[in-house]
């Protein structure tokens, strides 16, 4: 493996993580229908953090 190798490996595994992290409110947001505790810049954030993924 090369040094781009381990980068890649790390970057895939970060924005896994990341990923990981907004489920729990997603899935507390689906149960109660309340989308109150939803924070704007932090949904941006998150999307544009993760646009390079997909």
């Amino acid at each position: 493996m090369t040094d781009i190798d381990h980068i890649e490996i790390i970057g895939l595994i970060a924005a896994t993580l990341t990923t990981a992290a907004f489920l729990p409110q997603v899935y507390q947001t689906w149960k109660t229908k309340d989308v109150s505790g939803l924070n704007l810049p932090m949904l941006a954030m998150f999307l544009i953090s993760t646009l390079p993924t997909i």
